[in-house]
């Protein structure tokens, strides 16, 4: 039986034999043929190939046990590829001899006719062909050249003879009629795991989830010093380990425990180098550009010391404990808590690394499998019931798929193509099953789902394998590639690129390509295996670690260089390759010199695509011009190329061309030459200014993308790229206006314009009547949009965020029946007359009901494809319950969101009103797939009759705000399946409300997870809430009338089944609220995180809390004491071990006198208290206990520590501390600055109202990166040595004085300066600071003038100044007379500062973007007006959100 390898093998030889014959049949190389002589060779050629191709469909399905005549079939199948490849060679340089006549006599005959100031239409690709007989009279004759193309087309087909003889002879010599049909398949070599999870979720590992989830939330695994503990997962390839380690990393606690999280792909090259790199850069978001290792780990300890952080390595194959431990180094110095979780195959490495025992996974348990089968074979684990028979077999076949995942979803995706019992009989009988399995089994039934794969897919596939493993796919660039190979041949007048699609998405609906979740595409190491086995001898990836011995018959190549050391010896050996069709090269690192030679260029005499990335190339030499085979050439990345050479616009069969993120300062003045490109992206090219008219004769291109170039305008002949598809425009800030002739590109479907300048668009835009795609985002110059916009028609997409000066849209707006998304226009929604007639529309956030026609509810009736949310406003507007039935919104039936919102009603006639609000709810009965639904502001007495559990079973949002005459609930507890419930200012009285949740009555809110009481005057008493089993968040807010929260709130439950599941639980503004206890004295609340009470003045106390507890917010509340929790279970133990607090803010408790329990719990990290005027006593002794604490705020204490004597005070705090404020807080002032000398992590300074502080340590100070101080009016500092601050902010310090120390010689890195008097300018500390200051706020200062006379040398530092702010100067006269010299600065705030009356005489910094200005005087604010419509009009205009 023939081998898999074998098999695939003429598999792919059948299918480039099938493309190769329809070349041999095209018309242009007939043509050629009978020009030259060579028509009747061609066609012996052409009988000659079909002939193979059937020869080989027949040798493929014989049962051949002899290994020798297996490998002279190989041998043979491998002269025939050779000899296919020859012949397509051979017919692709034909076709480009023909064009090159073509063009250059073009040229000839446009040279020699008079120009004309306007342009013609070009020819089109049906022009070339109609007109190629008259061409081909007068460009051919019989030649010398004539003779060599008979002797190449004759050698070739004598080759391809006697292969087909061969493969004859072995046919006759065997009795294969029996065995026809069976294929063998061998077993692959060493399998990865792909670092990515596609899966939404996880099937049968509940248990091991649990148990990792457990090991990581413990503060401490093992025992050491080590800073980290070690976490493994192991088990087979395709087990599922990397999607369970993903689970628990977007697992929400923790994300919350762990600060820090990273993520890092190992695979089987562990390289530390790259492994410190990518760590570095996961958690800065930042390139790393340390160039050597030893500063690698340095800047990784620095980087991941501060927080507590979670290291996941996937896929790790490393055995050699030395690198280990080198990778692991710096991570030492790690907060306590950390830990890294290792996935391997390896039991070795698990035992090696980790300090526990692993988790070892095995197969799902058969139930869970099987229900994880049934979704990838049937679309969901229920389907199977209306198929026995096939359910029947499917569960024969997952016996043999031993548990494994990836097993199931790739053949369960390869059964769901095709739901029929004889179709999956083929597959259940294959002999495949019967045939020993190396390991799990899992590759033969990946190599059977490759065995089933159309034949057009089967090379676009295998080709993947030339990318490295965890390769993230671009699905257009993928495309692209593929047809460039020939891998996808035209069919009729569908496009190229609409065939590779449905290729691609086939690849993915069969799993062999997989959709990450950040909407990428990659391919599990497993698949990736596959792949690399078909293609074997066709394509070779060069990598680290891995043997180069590279055969020079390779056609593939691909090299992805992490080092300097593997570059040399490679590109010494590309001039061996010279049958190369693809060569992928790409440079990972910062690569400062590679030189391309100019004589492998001279050998890719076949090139296809070639792609030289991040290369540091300076220059292409001419002779890539010889490349007359090329078609996709990639030059991203090479930051020098400043130009391209002509003899590139030689390459006519060159279909892509992307130049992302190069210098090129102009495109060759012959790129129209280039008439096949289809493709041209010149992204992040910011010096070109203008393009070659020229290129608009490039007719076949169909994307054109000119992101972030410095384009001043567009060639006015554009309107010639008949065939262009997609214009993306972006961040061209000097294209005001665009030429008329854009207009006249009739196919194009995508125009993106976004972040332009635009002023204007053409009035005759109606004229693209194939546009789908309009982007205007961000050009805020516009202020109309043409009526012609009207005129498309086929328009879907219509995007206007951020487009500030837009007055409105046109008036017509109606007529656009195709739109399907209207974004960035909320405003102009409800201007839209006859809106109804945008049948397509799926976005409507909001519907303003009016009386006036076409805005009035009936309008909704054609807008049956809304989808998400749809906001129904000024119901008050509808007359009667027929024009609210006219809506039809349950024929809507994609909404997910609903409200339904009257917004007022007339004082007369409230009887009426009712009656009619009554109506129209009861006539705006939605589909029954909503779930969610917000009624607001209704003004009847009952409830809708379709608001039912029968009708709406998928309804988990129910929101009933302001509806005044609303008392009955009793329908609402009919909708079980209700996991959030909001009811907010309701006149529900309590008994009403007691009886919605009482369990005697009703077993009503069974899925309930979040509910909200907020505003409801009549209710006295809360009802049992204890009870809801699936309660996890609670709010009760502002209910007057609640005076006691006691036993009828937790009811008669069990002490476990009392709020079992709450998580959060929120109190705010209860002005009466006075008690809150259980008289039985039960521990509450088991499971309780978050307890937050806000504005109740009365609350006295409260019951004692879980230690679950890790959140306790209190603000403006009435307690004396800080609560206690719960006594410990073991009497032995101390209550300070069973409190888990790691945040307490405390804000506004006027009555609070003491924190002395608040202070126990050793997890304890953040600690605010401001504004409890009584607080009197913190048991400060104990803060330095708190060894997990990071930030301390106290403010507005002002008795704090007052009753305790000044020798009593030991303040001390844990050297864990980043951030500290201390303000107005009583005698622990003085505490101050003794308090500090052991922080030796401080970050974040910030000292006010401190009036006796004369000193702070100098040496606690040497790493603060922020300082605030303000009303310290004793404090001074001298001789300061701090290396890393960045934000400085003084006020109210008139002796404050900052020198430098004399030890300090390097510039701070100040950028934030905020300071109340200029003359800190002029301060050593600051003085040498000046020139990396990028925001500068000058605050309630006194001055009357500033910068000025001397002072204009601190003005003329600040050369990097982006940012400036004067704010309350009321005795500022006028601005500074030089401001004109911050040449950086673009941000400009004037705020109260009333005295300034005119601008400076040399007027504003040239590069300012936005200027922003409040409480000035008249005169100034006019000329602020002017200038800021001046920036606006002239440049790019950016707002300010936020200073």
């Amino acid at each position: 039986m023939i081998g898999f390898a074998l098999t695939a093998l003429g598999w792919l030889v059948e299918n480039f034999i099938s493309a190769l014959v329809g070349k041999a049949a095209d018309r242009a190389v007939q043509q050629f043929g009978e020009q030259h002589g060579v028509e009747h060779d061609l066609q012996k050629l052409h009988d000659s190939v079909t002939h193979a191709r059937f020869t080989i469909s027949t040798i493929e399905s014989l049962r051949i046990k002899d290994e020798g005549l297996q490998q002279r079939l190989k041998e043979l199948l491998i002269h025939l590829k050779d000899a296919a490849y020859d012949a397509d060679d051979l017919l692709d340089e034909f076709q480009y001899r023909i064009l090159k006549q073509q063009i250059e006599q073009q040229a000839d005959e446009a040279g020699n006719r008079a120009s004309s100031s306007s342009y013609s239409t070009p020819p089109s690709s049906k022009k070339i062909k109609t007109s190629f007989s008259s061409y081909t009279s007068g460009l051919f004759g019989k030649g010398d050249d004539d003779d060599d193309d008979v002797l190449r087309v004759r050698k070739i087909k004598g080759r391809v003879d006697d292969i087909s003889v061969a493969f004859e002879k072995i046919y006759s010599l065997l009795d294969a009629e029996d065995d026809r049909g069976k294929k063998q398949l061998m077993s692959p070599a060493s399998r990865h795991t792909s670092s990515f999870s596609t899966e939404p979720q996880l099937f049968g590992r509940d248990e091991e989830l649990q148990e990792l989830k457990d090991l990581l939330l413990e503060s401490e695994v093992a025992f050491g010093q080590s800073g980290f503990s070690v976490l493994t997962i192991d088990g087979i390839g395709g087990i599922g380990k990397t999607t369970l380690a993903q689970e628990v990393f977007n697992d929400c606690s923790i994300e919350e425990y762990f600060k820090l999280r990273i993520w890092i792909c190992v695979s089987e090259n562990f390289c530390t180098d790259r492994l410190t790199r990518e760590i570095i850069e996961y958690t800065t978001k930042e390139k790393c550009n340390v160039p050597n290792f030893p500063a690698l780990q340095v800047v990784l300890k620095e980087k991941i010391t501060p927080e507590r952080f979670l290291l996941v390595l996937d896929d790790v194959w490393n055995e050699d404990k030395h690198k280990w431990e080198s990778l692991c180094a710096p991570l030492r110095s790690g907060k306590p808590g950390s830990k890294i979780l290792v996935t391997t195959r390896s039991r070795k490495i698990a035992d090696m690394v980790g300090d526990v025992d692993a988790i070892h996974l095995e197969g799902l348990d058969e139930e869970s499998f099987w229900e994880f089968f049934k979704k990838c074979a049937f679309g969901s684990s229920n389907s199977g019931v209306h198929q026995p028979h096939l359910e029947a077999m499917a569960k024969k076949m997952i016996c043999k798929l031993k548990g494994l995942p990836l097993a199931a979803k790739t053949l369960g995706g390869l059964l769901s193509m095709k739901l029929d019992e004889q179709y999956w009989k083929s597959i259940l009988d294959s002999e495949i099953w019967q045939l020993p399995q190396e390991e799990n089994g899992i590759m033969p039934v990946l190599q059977l789902s490759y065995q089933y794969l159309p034949s057009h897919l089967k090379q676009c596939f295998a080709f993947c394998s030339l990318f490295p493993k965890d390769y993230r796919f671009s699905e257009s660039e993928l495309i692209r590639i593929w047809i460039a190979e020939g891998f996808i041949m035209p069919q009729g007048s569908i496009r190229m690129e609409e065939l590779g699609r449905n290729y691609f998405h086939e690849l993915v609906n069969r799993s062999f390509i997989q959709k990450s979740k950040d909407r990428e595409f990659i391919m599990h190491d497993l698949i990736h295996d596959l792949a690399e086995l078909i293609y074997v001898g066709e394509s070779y990836r060069i990598e680290e670690g891995k043997s180069h011995e590279i055969p020079s018959t390779i056609r593939h190549l691909s090299m992805h260089v992490e080092k300097e050391g593997m570059q040399a010896r490679c590109l010494s050996e590309f001039s061996h390759y010279n049958k190369l069709r693809t060569l992928m090269l790409s440079v990972s690192y910062i690569c400062k010199s590679f030189i391309l030679d100019c004589g492998v260029l001279e050998k890719l005499k076949k090139i296809r695509v070639l792609i030289l990335r991040n290369c540091a190339l300076e220059e292409l030499p001419d002779n890539i011009g010889k490349l007359i085979h090329l078609r996709y050439l990639k030059l991203s990345y090479n930051y020098n190329i400043r130009r391209l050479p002509e003899a590139l616009c030689n390459l006519y069969n060159l279909q892509s061309l992307i130049l992302q993120n190069c210098a090129l300062e102009e495109l060759p003045n012959s790129i129209g030459k280039l008439i096949h490109l289809r493709y041209l992206d010149l992204t992040y090219n910011r010096n070109i200014q203008r393009l070659p008219e020229s290129l608009c004769d490039l007719y076949n291109l169909q994307t054109l993308i000119l992101w972030n170039c410095a384009l001043k305008e567009l060639p006015n002949s554009i309107g010639k790229l008949i065939h262009l598809r997609f214009l993306k425009l972006y961040y061209n800030y000097n294209i005001r206006r665009l030429p008329e002739s854009l207009c006249d590109l009739y196919n194009l479907q995508s125009l993106i314009l976004q972040n332009c300048a635009l002023e204007e668009l053409p009035n005759s835009i109606g004229k693209l009547i194939h546009l789908r795609y309009l982007d205007l985002s961000g050009n805020n110059n516009i202020r109309r949009l043409p009526q012609s916009l009207c005129d498309l028609y086929n328009l879907q997409t219509l995007v206007l965020y951020s487009c500030d000066n837009l007055e409105s849209l046109p008036h017509d707006m109606m007529k656009l029946t195709n739109l399907r998304k209207l974004a960035g226009a909320d405003k102009f929604i409800p201007g839209i007359t006859k809106v109804g007639n945008l049948t397509s529309l799926q976005n409507l956030s909001l519907f303003k009901v009016l009386k006036d026609n076409g805005h009035k509810l009936a309008e909704l009736n054609g807008l049956k494809q809304l989808q998400g949310g749809l906001c129904i406003t000024n119901l008050e507007n509808v007359e009667n319950k027929d024009e609210a039935n006219i809506a039809n919104l349950k024929s809507i039936e994609h909404l997910d969101s609903l409200v339904l919102e009257w917004t007022s009603l007339q004082e007369f006639d409230l009887d009426i009103n009712l009656h009619i609000s009554e109506q129209v709810l009861e006539g705006l009965q939605p589909h029954h797939n909503l779930q969610w639904l917000t009624i607001r502001g209704y003004n009847g007495a009952r409830p809708p009759n379709w608001l039912q559990k029968q009708v709406y079973s998928r309804l988990e949002t129910l929101e009933l705000q302001n509806c005044k005459n609303w008392n009955d609930l009793s329908v609402i507890g009919q909708l079980s399946q209700l996991k959030y419930l909001y009811l907010g200012r309701i006149p529900v009285h309590t008994q009403n409300l007691h009886r919605l949740f009482d369990p005697k009555d009703c077993k009503f809110f069974s899925q309930l997870e979040d509910l909200v009481l907020e505003g409801i005057t009549m209710l006295e008493d809360l009802p049992n809430l204890g009870q809801l089993p699936c309660l996890k968040s609670l709010g009760i807010r502002s209910l007057p009338a609640v005076k006691i929260i006691g036993d009828r709130f937790f009811a008669g439950a069990e002490e476990d089944s009392c709020f079992p599941r709450l998580h959060t639980l929120r109190f705010d503004d209860m002005p009466a609220w006075e008690e809150f206890f259980c008289s039985n004295d039960r521990n509450l609340f088991l499971y309780l995180d978050f307890l937050d009470i806000s504005n109740c003045q009365k609350l006295r106390m409260l019951p004692p809390l879980p230690p679950s507890i890790t959140r306790l917010k209190l603000n403006n509340v009435g307690l004396v004491d800080f609560p206690r929790f719960w006594k410990a279970i073991d009497e032995c133990s101390s209550i300070t071990n069973s409190a888990f607090v790691t945040e307490l803010p405390i804000q506004e408790c006027p009555n609070l006198t003491s924190l002395e329990q608040g202070l126990l719990p050793h997890h304890l990290q953040q600690i605010h208290i401001q504004k409890c005027e009584q607080l009197l006593w913190v048991p400060v002794k104990r803060l330095k206990e708190l060894t997990s604490l990071w930030s301390l705020s106290i403010k507005e204490c002002p008795k704090l520590m007052s009753m305790t004597q000044d020798q009593d005070i030991d303040f001390q705090l844990p050297p864990s501390i980043t951030q500290l404020c201390l303000s107005d807080c009583g005698n622990l002032s003085k505490s101050l600055p003794g308090c500090l000398h052991n922080l030796t992590s401080l970050r974040d300074l910030e000292i006010s109202n401190c009036p006796n502080l004369v000193s702070l340590p100098v040496e606690q100070l040497l790493n603060l990166d922020s300082v605030t101080i303000k009303n310290c009016t004793e404090l001074r500092l001298e001789r300061l040595q701090i290396k890393s601050l960045q934000k400085l902010k003084i006020a109210g310090c008139p002796k404050l004085l900052l020198s430098q120390g004399e030890a300090q010689t390097e510039k701070l890195s100040l950028q934030r300066l905020d300071i109340d008097d200029t003359a800190f300018m002029k301060q050593s500390l600051i003085k040498n600071s000046l020139s990396s200051v990028t925001h500068l706020r000058i605050s309630s200062s006194c001055e009357v003038t500033m910068f000025d006379r001397e002072d204009q040398e601190s003005l003329q530092s600040l050369t990097s100044l982006y940012s400036l702010y004067f704010s309350d100067c009321k005795n500022l006269q006028s601005l500074p007379t030089k401001l004109y010299t911050l040449t950086s600065l673009q941000f400009l705030r004037i705020h109260n500062c009333s005295q300034i009356q005119s601008l400076p005489e040399k007027g504003l910094p040239p590069a300012l973007t936005d200027l922003k200005f409040e409480g000035c005087h008249l005169a100034l604010e006019q000329q602020l007006e002017s200038h800021l419509a001046e920036i606006k009009k002239s440049g790019p205009y950016c707002k300010i959100f936020c200073q």
